[in-house]
């Protein structure tokens, strides 16, 4: 809980947010099964985030909490060394964006696949995809010197009978799903937009995988469109509560140094 008189002096409203016990508790109990959280770690990585891009301190504190709390109940973790998931300020708002390494981990704890990749393809490597009845993908990257410019991402995914899928999508398609996002001129589609492509070609491949529509990596999916359409994406718990139910946070946001 806030100590008013020991709290840090100019301490972000975001920040002082999710230190609380009642925070805290919260977003232990919205994890999915047999993944468990460490509030602790959630909060460090979070301010690790907040200090890469500070815009994120100026955030209102209710969207803050609510994008951390729906990286924990997918089973993400936030700014983590795997890249699962970013927090991103547009304005005011605070907005998960859901990473390439994220939707693969969460591919992979289903148990229905048995390795997934996915890679950009650059003008001068060595391409060629086949369909019909005999589908195929040859690769050879340019290693040459400088590949060139992105012209496609495909994703190749082996099943437990070691059958394998593929697609492949040109990049006037990836961005085209891009250029739909709220997230499209900030974050990684911007600093990563290599990994994003990847993300794309996966999420389209997954829809000819049998995965449940209520597997973790499934509903991630579904969360990944709603956050990238500008939708609201629905929690666990109740924000509102949560904020309202812990008294020295409400009472520090009043205070003279908060403000």
């Amino acid at each position: 809980m806030i100590n008013q008189k020991t709290a840090p002096v100019q301490t972000p409203l975001v920040i002082q947010a999710i230190v609380t016990e009642s925070f805290k508790s919260s977003i232990s109990l919205v994890a999915p099964s047999g993944y468990k959280i460490d509030p602790e770690r959630v909060i460090k990585l979070v301010k690790m985030a907040a200090d890469k891009a500070p815009a994120l301190y100026g955030c209102d504190p209710k969207s803050f909490m609510y994008a951390v709390v729906a990286a924990c109940q997918l089973g993400l973790e936030i700014n983590g060394p795997l890249g699962e998931c970013y927090l991103v300020p547009f304005g005011k708002d605070c907005v998960l964006v859901i990473g390439y390494r994220g939707i693969i981990g969460l591919m992979h704890r289903t148990g229905l696949i048995k390795s997934i990749s996915a890679y950009c393809v650059y003008e001068k490597d060595a391409f060629e995809i086949e369909y019909g009845t005999t589908p195929r993908i040859s690769h050879m990257p340019y290693i040459a010197g400088e590949p060139g410019e992105i012209i496609g991402v495909y994703a190749v995914v082996t099943l437990p009978d070691d059958a394998t899928q593929f697609d492949y999508m040109r990049i006037s398609e990836v961005l085209a799903i891009k250029n739909r996002s709220k997230s499209k001129s900030n974050g990684p589609w911007v600093t990563d937009f290599d990994m994003m492509a990847k993300k794309t070609v996966v999420k389209r491949l997954s829809k000819y995988l049998p995965m449940s529509e209520q597997s973790a990596a499934a509903i991630a999916i579904q969360a990944d469109n709603l956050i990238e359409s500008g939708q609201t994406l629905p929690v666990d718990i109740d924000i509102d509560k949560v904020m309202a139910d812990d008294e020295e946070y409400a009472d520090y946001t009043e205070s003279e140094e908060a403000k």
